[in-house]
Order: C-alpha cells, then structure tokens, then sequence
C-alpha cells in the first residue's frame, strides 16, 4: 500500500480548502478529525501519545473529512456510516493504484 501524502490544501469548486492539525479535536470531541464546508476547512488529530494511530488511519480520517466536504459541495446528504464506507474505499483505491511504466 502506497503511503498518501496528505495536503495542506485542496481545490474544491474553486474554492481553497486547507487542511491543518488540530489537537484538541480529540480532547474536546472525541473526533479524528473534522471538516468545515462554510470555513473550506479539515482538521485533523496528530500522531501523538495521546492519539497513537497508525498512517493509515489518520490517511482514512483525511478522506472521511474530504467526502463530507465534497458531499456537501454537491449537495449529496450521507451519513456517518456511507460516509466513512465511501472514504475507506476511496483510500483504498488512492494507495494501491498501480501503473504500467
């Protein structure tokens, strides 16, 4: 499985989305991460002590918090549920892609 290098910002629409680390979603929430459709925001948890997750999820998280901020660009309303099999599945995708040379 390919590591995904996860950005510090995206395009979606035309609109700059930025993608930043933030601790206190863990303490606060309870979350690994969090999107903004309004703010054009993800934030994610850190690889910590406090928060020891392996790569892949925090790559996970990523593509969780990406599909609620496309899904909500298209106005497609999903639940947490299809929400994170969708992203999984797209992850899965992303990091194993193969390409003849």
């Amino acid at each position: 499985m390919t590591e995904f290098k996860i950005p510090s910002s995206f395009k979606l629409f035309a609109e700059t989305a930025t993608v930043s680390d933030e601790p206190r979603l863990l303490c606060d929430h309870q979350w690994a991460g969090s999107a903004n459709f309004h703010k054009a925001e993800i934030k994610l948890v850190p690889i910590s002590d406090a928060y020891p997750a392996t790569r892949v999820k925090r790559e996970q998280s990523f593509f969780h918090e990406l599909t609620h901020q496309v899904s909500e660009a298209i106005g497609l309303e999903l639940g947490e549920k299809d929400t994170d099999l969708f992203a999984r599945a797209l992850h899965q995708a992303l990091t194993t892609m193969e390409y003849d040379s």
